[in-house]
């Protein structure tokens, strides 16, 4: 897929509620994807069409709100959000690494809103040194269109952001060693996602550059 000529549309006018992001060009990956019936295309019924890129929420806040389904873009935080737990965050090539505080050592994990499925991912080695022994739940799961196994243990060391204890969690790898070389060379212990803020409101604050949670 990515070593192939792909098309853009140019100057696509996008709106999030009543906010106005402004004219953007959107990439096309020709046959990627679930296709949509055609029949039901101008129907009211929501599309999954694509994917957002951070680079849409430069110098601007992101606040996610996983307990009551809304998403909100703003350029000043609003004050009742002002006594979450923030820390800063690394952002390289669109990426951001977040602080996690993990058996009394701080380690960055890539925070990946694709990882839905995962409070925790990162290799059986480090799985091995914060969770129980026995294997608590396997999924098949992909990565750009290839399949592989996952395993999962429950997390029994304490993991917190900054002075905010997080939930038990599930923490889980493969047994293919698939990531390592990525967790090495972006200098990272694993990826988190949506499933550990799942009863949280989590601010990005892209202007900042820091990560709240509350």
């Amino acid at each position: 897929m990515f070593n192939k000529t792909h098309f853009k549309l140019k100057n696509v006018e996008l709106k999030l509620g009543k906010v106005n992001i402004g004219k953007i060009n959107i990439g096309i990956f020709k046959n990627y994807g679930e296709e949509i019936p055609k029949d039901s295309i101008n129907t009211k019924s929501e599309k999954h069409i694509g994917t957002l890129a951070p680079d849409i929420f430069q110098d601007k806040i992101l606040i996610i709100d996983y307990p009551n389904k809304r998403i909100s873009i703003t350029k000043k935080l609003p004050k009742k959000f002002s006594k979450a737990n923030f820390q800063p965050f690394i952002i390289k090539d669109g990426r951001i690494k977040i602080p996690f505080n993990i058996n009394n050592k701080v380690e960055n994990l890539l925070f990946d809103t694709g990882a839905s499925l995962f409070a925790l991912m990162t290799t059986e080695e480090r799985a091995n040194k914060i969770s129980a022994n026995k294997i608590v739940d396997s999924l098949k799961t992909s990565s750009w269109g290839v399949f592989y196994m996952v395993y999962g243990r429950k997390v029994n060391s304490k993991i917190k952001f900054g002075n905010k204890q997080l939930n038990p969690a599930t923490v889980f790898y493969d047994k293919l060693n698939k990531h390592d070389e990525f967790y090495d060379k972006e200098h990272i212990w694993g990826i988190t996602g949506n499933a550990y803020f799942l009863n949280n409101i989590i601010i990005i604050d892209y202007k900042n550059q820091r990560f709240g949670v509350k």
